[in-house]
């Protein structure tokens, strides 16, 4: 039976979800607290993977079988590269392209039309600043140049649905 740690109460709050799709057999070791490191050693002298949010040289020290280290987003800034275990891969999460995108495109949509305010003044009773009277109309997404720093999968997501609006893209 292969082993995993979910440490830190971001990994820990998945122990259900994982337990009901993982198709082989895992031994689940929780360490919840971040602070907990003998816990967390103690767990990891037996582990073939863990799950956090990050990664460092003590707890590498803490390793014998170490296989899987896995991020649980698509950034591994917080996690040392030198320090990975001799055969050990580092993974990050790949799925959040299309909602991440999504997630940009609406607050763009809405920071440029102003919904927040507009919502605000809404349900005030105003509807003086639409545009409509005296109002500023408005802002639009089309003509306008987005800049992307980073042109990895959610970079390209943003770019396709910027580009539907109109928009320009710059990429760096």
């Amino acid at each position: 039976m292969h082993k995993v740690v979910l440490f830190g109460a971001t990994a820990c709050a998945n122990e259900k979800r994982l337990k009901r799709i993982l198709k082989t057999r895992w031994q689940l070791m929780t360490v919840p607290d971040e602070g907990a490191i003998e816990q967390l050693e103690q767990n990891l002298s037996h582990a073939d993977a863990i799950i956090s949010l990050f990664w460092n040289r003590q707890m590498a020290k803490a390793t014998s079988n170490l296989k899987l280290i896995q991020a649980l987003g698509a950034g591994v800034d917080g996690y040392d590269k030198t320090a990975l275990p001799p055969g050990c891969s580092l993974c990050n999460v790949y799925e959040h392209g299309v909602p991440v995108a999504e997630y940009v495109i609406g607050a763009m949509v809405a920071l440029s039309v102003g919904f927040i305010f507009h919502d605000h003044q809404l349900r005030e009773g105003y509807w003086d600043g639409t545009g409509r009277r005296d109002g500023q109309p408005h802002q639009e997404l089309a003509g306008k140049t987005v800049g992307l720093i980073g042109y990895g999968s959610i970079g390209r997501e943003v770019s396709k649905r910027a580009r539907a609006f109109g928009m320009k893209v710059q990429a760096i």
